[in-house]
């Protein structure tokens, strides 16, 4: 994905192979899989490469803030902007490469609409190899929360 970038000195991808034999291992068919870091989406993109693969069920809750990267952040603050504008939230993880990079592996396009290429070295319940372009049979749920700071909570 084009988009992807380092957020601070980390790159924000992580292998998907990875995800994929961590979740193997330590989840069934049918589970809830939770993310509380979910950055760049690997572990959602992970989830539903294995439910292609074995036919399964699982479902993925991915928590991520909207966190820019430090460059960014000094970038935008010389220019007026705070957390909370669209010129910020715009840049923000979240929004720039989790949610495209989610939307983009479930429809099996880039982010220009174009079939995307390769497989994924894997194949399906059934023995055919996974190419990317197929997608994924699942559906997604975008929720969004305000950040609000400690002085707005500790008033609540």
């Amino acid at each position: 994905n084009s988009k992807e970038r380092n957020i601070g000195a980390y790159a924000t991808k992580k292998p998907l192979k990875l995800f994929d034999r961590i979740i193997r291992a330590s989840s069934n068919v049918g589970d809830t899989v939770l993310d509380m870091f979910a950055g760049s989406g690997t572990t959602q993109h992970a989830v539903n490469l294995l439910n292609k693969y074995d036919n399964g069920s699982r479902k993925c809750i991915m928590v991520t803030n909207n966190e820019i990267s430090l460059e960014e952040d000094k970038k935008l603050t010389k220019l007026g902007f705070k957390k909370g504008d669209p010129e910020w939230e715009e840049l923000g993880i979240a929004k720039y490469v989790n949610w495209p990079r989610t939307l983009c592996s479930i429809n099996g396009v880039d982010i220009n609409g174009k079939p995307l290429k390769g497989d994924y070295l894997v194949k399906d319940a059934v023995g055919n190899v996974i190419t990317m372009s197929q997608g994924f049979n699942c559906n997604v749920k975008y929720f969004k929360c305000d950040w609000k700071g400690r002085e707005v909570i500790a008033d609540a």
